[in-house]
């Protein structure tokens, strides 16, 4: 009897521990709902709406050089995704993707949490590399309900591990704030992209959840949700098969406040390009721009690149975490080995055109 009684009470203590896990998470979805909303957008005269896609195909493996113009996309007049309530200086604004608020002459709504009215919004910048954009609203009224509702906090997203727990919160095929949950499968990929970091996920995301937040645990933003790899995807008719991708919190609410500031990203370029000598396990110069950062510095061919900074080049990823965040203009010490000799070399960052 007593070896049932402690059976039943184990059983009990574990149904009960799930269902307060449970209620927690709930809790937590209702509170970080309000922060976020539904965009919808109609196109004007010019524009391109873009539907969210493989975006590494947007842009040449080489990071250091000029990115090619993203592929045109059959999509319809008018559309939604999702965006999330930010605060810079006691200001707040609406933040999504750039292939959601790509132009001026679409004419942007907002809709808040808990209500049926939308709300005009105008552009105020977006950067096509990070696929991030910031709008305001247009009216009084709409400024007016802004100011009542949360903006999110943001958590460190340097810290996810594969594993930890995430979700979003969108309008997938117009199912208006829905949620999903998942695991990281991996954080801190760059894909053909070395400038931004992105977060691999298995949370379920389709068309619409495009530019909602991508939360941790705790309810803080580590993500902006930004594409899918799924068959079909290019088209706008593919759906989720657990391999998603959101930009990097970090990364994204330092973007998001150069959006705001300076109506762009001062975004930094070496004038350099890589190829990974996967037989020796090192990363080598493979080219230099015509008179560039690198080229002024003295790189060459076939240089073994060291380190950047404080940072140590091991594989191409690190090349990318060496000049995030790094304005233009900015010293950077190189260390390369050459003929087997170890040299240094200061160059100074130019900004990316």
């Amino acid at each position: 009897m007593l070896i049932r009684s402690t059976l039943v009470a184990a059983s009990l203590w574990v149904l009960s521990s799930y269902n307060l896990a449970h209620a927690n998470f709930s809790d937590l979805v209702k509170k970080t709902s309000s922060s976020v909303c539904l965009i919808t957008f109609t196109k004007g005269e010019t524009g391109v709406i873009k539907n969210e896609g493989p975006r590494s195909k947007d842009y040449k493996p080489n990071p250091f050089d000029e990115y090619l113009k993203p592929q045109q996309q059959q999509t319809p007049p008018s559309g939604s995704g999702t965006c999330f309530i930010v605060s810079l200086n006691g200001k707040k604004f609406i933040a999504t993707n750039e292939h959601v608020a790509s132009d001026k002459d679409k004419k942007y709504k907002i809709t808040f949490y808990g209500h049926i009215k939308h709300h005009s919004a105008d552009l105020i910048a977006n950067d096509k590399l990070s696929d991030l954009a910031v709008l305001e609203l247009s009216e009084t009224e709409g400024q007016r309900q802004l100011e009542n509702m949360p903006a999110v906090e943001w958590g460190n997203s340097d810290k996810l591990r594969s594993g930890d727990d995430v979700y979003a919160i969108g309008h997938p095929l117009g199912m208006i704030w829905s949620v999903t949950k998942g695991i990281v499968s991996y954080n801190g990929r760059r894909l053909q992209n070395t400038w931004q970091p992105v977060i691999q996920s298995d949370v379920s995301i389709n068309t619409g959840n495009s530019g909602g937040p991508l939360f941790d645990s705790t309810g803080k933003v580590v993500g902006v949700n930004s594409f899918i790899f799924a068959p079909g995807a290019a088209s706008g008719q593919g759906g989720s098969i657990g391999v998603n991708f959101s930009i990097s919190g970090n990364q994204a609410e330092y973007n998001l406040s150069h959006l705001i500031k300076y109506n762009k990203v001062k975004r930094s370029k070496m004038g350099l390009a890589y190829t990974v000598d996967k037989d020796n396990g090192v990363v080598k110069v493979s080219e230099t721009q015509e008179a560039g950062p690198a080229r002024k510095a003295g790189l060459i061919k076939d240089d073994v690149l060291l380190k950047i900074n404080d940072v140590f080049i091991i594989t191409p990823e690190d090349l990318g975490k060496s000049i995030d965040r790094i304005i233009p203009g900015t010293k950077l010490k190189v260390v390369i080995e050459r003929d087997g000799q170890v040299h240094v070399k200061e160059l100074v960052t130019v900004n990316v055109d």
